[in-house]
């Protein structure tokens, strides 16, 4: 997901973000989960998302990107997930520089209720990417009156799951 330009008010709910390349273990491309470029002066927020990235490579593999390290964003309620057998560099968030843990990224005052856990897809290899991780059960905000339904019509609840999907 890529913000550029003027992205003040934009919100970033519930997406399931997948990157997956297993065969390509040389790309030195960049990749950028969610990226937000450019000057924000206010109201974007990036709520109960599922970032999952396996995709290995020499290149930067980051997140969440935020050029700007002093642009008000408010970002929570994630739940993230490098797969430690991919080859990639270890960065994973970036705030103006490059931050290597979740807990280095909330010390920046971001994702104070965020994850790093693999959200353990029901069946990724037939496209099933329900969640079943304890771990990454609930955390979510309570946006019911925002999104009200998960991408497959079933209704979240005030502690829903972050991603597209509602656990089964």
């Amino acid at each position: 997901i890529y913000l550029s330009g003027a992205t003040n008010h934009t919100k970033i709910f519930h997406n399931t973000i997948i990157f997956d390349a297993p065969s390509n273990t040389t790309s030195s491309s960049a990749t950028r989960m969610i990226w937000v470029a450019g000057a924000v002066s206010a109201g974007v927020e990036i709520r109960n998302n599922l970032s999952y990235l396996s995709r290995p490579g020499t290149g930067d593999r980051i997140l969440t990107y935020i050029s700007n390290a002093t642009a008000p964003i408010s970002v929570s309620n994630n739940a993230y997930f490098k797969d430690p057998a991919a080859n990639m560099p270890i960065a994973s968030f970036f705030r103006g520089s490059a931050v290597n843990t979740l807990a280095d990224f909330q010390a920046l005052g971001l994702d104070s209720a965020s994850v790093m856990a693999d959200p353990m897809f029901v069946n990724p290899s037939q496209n099933d990417y329900t969640p079943s991780s304890g771990a990454i059960n609930n955390i979510g905000a309570n946006l019911l009156s925002i999104v009200s339904t998960d991408i497959n019509g079933t209704p979240r609840t005030t502690t829903p799951d972050p991603g597209a999907i509602e656990f089964a």
